[in-house]
């Protein structure tokens, strides 16, 4: 047991004297901790939050102008490489364009033709005339840049280096040349001076410490602003451990700039940008060292920090000079209250002041006559309200309740119904449609067949008339006149030549019509029971072509530009002709808003910024593939985008559209395979759809699809 001089020293700790003196003080001094460190993080947050959309902005503006510069570049060779015929010109007026080329332009060194056969037939240097049989020259006729560029008919971008006579960084541009028969009939090419590239990065403020560089697609350090053409070298940095960061950063697929903190170029932790020029796969690159980030935060710490002393002192003082106002009193109330505990019930609290301890003091006073009858009738009241109220609540809470299941139980009911008369609509026009493509592509299919297979021996009995004919003309070079006059007449050398023509355009006529009813009998398999492994790109393909006839350019409505971006994706496990449906209602939809963005449009409108429906696909997290549908139409407002996956919504005039496409869409990719369809869309940037599909579907997530 405790003896009583250390009790009551326990109750002198605990009274509430002490509690009201040292918590008032306690509470002050904690208040302004508290207050003190969350401003200082707050500014610590706003800080970094400020650096890092600096950087952004940085490195953004950066790439933004280079792949602007680049641009130009490129769109003045493909212009004058649009040209039918280009390799079929004059020398003199190959010159003239030549000349007007690397005249529009500092950063064109040397521009040159190269011809189907591999051979330099013009080339122009501002610097000074230069001859097709120049090694240089020679060298690049023989290289990647012609022979790749001449075989798959698109751009090439050669890889930068370092010119000996000027230390400058350059690279090599080539764009293919077409006959009027749209074949690649040969190559226009085009040094580039890259010195640009410390022009762009010297207007950009990276504060004291700073820094920005570009690295090319193979981690090769291209340029570095403040470097001189006598200190710059180019650095592979691929084997550098902040090149994950940078990876990651230029790689990132919900947003192109991203920011970390590691450790940079220099060896110094750095708040790091880096932002992918898209068409030439180069990064730029912006870092700030963290002490130049953090450095004003450490400063305002440091303020703050001597304020909060100084304010706390101040506080700690009042609190004392408050609380002994306020401790005096009670601690005479304390007393008189023990003596009352222990019976004495004629003793009271001699205290005048005139506020609330004063009041206190009166009514406490007249505690000893009316406690014990104002208790028990208190306790009475206060049963009798509280069973009251306990029964009110339980009443009111059964009635919430009640009310709350029946309204969830109307909304999924009348959700079903919707949705099972959307699905009975969308499924019995489907499956119509399903059976119709599929007969008809059954009956094409037979004929088309027939004909392909008989093309084989029709071209061996021609080619065998043909060597029997040219044996008769060894063997007899000086036929009868009338048959030497009928050979004349019927032109029969020509027939020789032209009927195998004849016969390859047949065959190739044949396998389009085969591959045109394979993809109509591949696409009308919408009603599979069972997943299978398929591959996207030939859904997308398939897609594609049925839509040929909307995307090709016709009278009174231009035609829109298909760009495919695949990656490297692995046969995915899915309803496949439910993916077809969802790709072609999505780029129906794109075809639809390009067309009516070219009503409104001029000629030179649509020259300048023609129809473009981007699809671009990916693996994200291993697990899943992203497929991205992008226009450049006229873009969808917030509203509108929050209502489109809704059924029976449409924006479409009356008669052109049921506002079922999306609805089914999102059913499909969400519900049937456990996948995400968002949209992003902002009036007059165009329309991304974004779709993520896992490459393998759960036991649980097939189950619950063939139900549905």
């Amino acid at each position: 047991m405790d003896s009583p001089n250390r009790k009551d020293f326990r109750e002198r700790i605990f009274s509430i004297a002490n509690q009201l003196r040292y918590g008032l003080v306690s509470i002050a001094i904690a208040s302004l901790a508290i207050t003190g460190g969350a401003l200082i993080y707050l500014s610590f947050l706003s800080e970094v939050e400020q650096s890092r959309l600096l950087q952004q902005e940085r490195s953004h503006s950066t790439a933004s102008e280079i792949g602007t510069y680049l641009n130009d570049l490129q769109r003045q060779l493909n212009y004058l490489a649009g040209l039918r015929g280009l390799t079929e010109f004059s020398d003199q007026t190959l010159a003239s364009l030549l000349e007007g080329l690397v005249n529009s332009n500092s950063a064109y060194e040397i521009v040159g033709i190269i011809n189907n056969q591999g051979k330099v037939v013009q080339a122009m240097s501002p610097y000074k005339p230069i001859s097709p049989s120049d090694p240089v020259l020679v060298k690049v006729a023989k290289s990647p840049l012609f022979s790749q560029t001449f075989k798959e008919g698109e751009n090439y971008l050669d890889r930068v280096e370092i010119d000996p006579k000027t230390n400058l960084p350059v690279t090599w541009i080539a764009v293919p040349i077409r006959n009027w028969k749209n074949h690649v009939d040969g190559v226009l090419f085009a040094r580039i001076n890259l010195n640009f590239l410390s022009l762009v990065m010297s207007q950009i403020n990276v504060d004291k410490s700073g820094y920005v560089y570009v690295l090319d697609d193979r981690f090769n350090l291209i340029a570095k602003k403040g470097s001189t053409p006598n200190t710059f070298k180019i650095e592979n940095l691929s084997q550098r451990p902040f090149i994950q960061n940078i990876s990651k950063l230029s790689s990132s697929a919900a947003d192109i700039e991203q920011f970390l903190i590691y450790r940079g170029l220099k060896g110094k932790e750095v708040l790091g940008s880096a932002t992918l020029v898209r068409r030439v796969q180069w990064t730029v690159v912006v870092e700030l060292p963290t002490a130049e980030v953090y450095a004003p935060v450490r400063r305002m710490a440091i303020v703050m920090g001597g304020s909060l002393f100084l304010v706390t002192v101040v506080v700690v003082s009042l609190g004392f000079a408050f609380s002994r106002s306020v401790v005096l009193p009670l601690e005479r109330l304390t007393d008189v209250a023990s003596k009352i505990s222990a019976g004495n019930l004629d003793i009271r609290v001699d205290i005048t002041a005139r506020n609330e301890l004063g009041v206190l003091a009166n009514t406490f006073n007249k505690m000893a006559d009316q406690l014990a009858d104002f208790y028990r009738d208190l306790e009475q009241k206060v049963a009798d309200r509280t069973g009251e109220l306990s029964e009110a609540n339980q009443a009111l809470e059964r009635e919430i309740i009640e009310r709350k299941l029946a309204e969830k139980e109307l909304h999924e009911a009348l959700y079903n119904l919707k949705q099972t008369q959307t699905q009975l609509l969308q499924t019995e026009k489907m499956s119509s449609l399903g059976q119709l493509v599929a007969g008809v592509a059954h009956e094409i299919n037979n004929p088309v067949n027939f004909i392909h297979g008989n093309l084989f021996h029709i071209n061996e009995y021609s080619e065998t008339l043909i060597e029997l004919f040219q044996l008769y003309q060894k063997f007899y070079p000086h036929p009868d006149p009338e048959i030497q006059e009928y050979v004349e007449t019927a032109d029969i050398q020509y027939i020789i030549e032209d009927l195998p023509k004849l016969l390859s355009s047949m065959r190739v006529g044949t396998d389009r019509i085969r591959n045109i009813v394979l993809t109509l009998r591949n696409f009308s398999r919408l009603d599979e029971a069972e997943m299978k492994q398929v591959k996207i790109e030939e859904g997308i393909e398939s897609t594609l072509l049925i839509l040929q006839s909307r995307l090709k350019s016709k009278p009174g409505s231009p035609g829109i530009e298909v760009m495919k971006e695949y990656g490297d994706l692995p046969d995915i496990e899915c309803y496949s002709g439910q993916l077809n449906q969802v790709f072609m209602n999505i780029i129906s939809n794109a075809i639809d808003a390009l067309q009516e963005k070219d009503k409104k449009r001029s000629p030179e409108e649509i020259k300048n910024s023609p129809s473009q429906i981007t699809i671009r696909t990916e693996v994200i997290d291993r697990d899943w593939v992203t497929i991205c549908i992008k226009d450049n139409g006229s873009g969808i407002t917030d509203d509108v985008k929050s209502k489109i996956f809704d059924p029976f919504f449409t924006t479409k005039p009356v008669g052109q559209g049921t506002g079922l496409g999306l609805s089914i869409c999102y059913q499909i990719v969400v519900d049937k395979h456990g996948g995400n369809l968002n949209c992003l869309s902002q009036p007059g940037e165009g329309t991304e759809f974004w779709i993520d599909i896992p490459i393998k579907q759960s036991a649980n997530q097939a189950s619950a699809a063939r139900q549905q």
